[in-house]
């Protein structure tokens, strides 16, 4: 992958429990955890939709993200995301990571990551 490709640097952040209790023995709330900081990625935004003549099934894809092969096991469904343009102002934040899809080489190394986006 090209870095001219690339049109958003990606953070994604997972909420953490909290293993500390109050003085009455009461869990803490946890907090969060910035698991990627500004990776360069390309991000797609329009999400597809459309329906299967066979069986009338209306099906949507969603908006996606496509990141650096050795992100994979950084991102996990669940994790809330913020796009900033690499150029622009648009930022896209707070959307949920709903699906992480490797694609591999030929020497079965991961060359990237594809992850799908919910709330976008």
């Amino acid at each position: 992958m090209m870095c001219n490709q690339w049109t958003h640097r990606l953070t994604a952040e997972r909420e953490t429990n909290s293993t500390e209790t109050d003085e009455y023995g009461a869990p803490l709330p946890g907090g969060t955890e910035t698991v990627v900081d500004s990776e360069p990625c390309r991000y797609r935004p329009e999400s597809t939709t459309y329906v299967r003549t066979e069986t009338g099934e209306r099906v949507q894809r969603a908006a996606t993200v496509v990141l650096r092969g050795h992100l994979l096991g950084e991102i996990q469904e669940g994790d809330t995301v913020t796009l900033t343009p690499i150029v622009g102002s648009n930022v896209v934040s707070g959307v949920e990571v709903r699906g992480v899809e490797p694609q591999y080489s030929s020497q079965k190394r991961p060359t990237s990551v594809i992850i799908e986006l919910e709330g976008v």
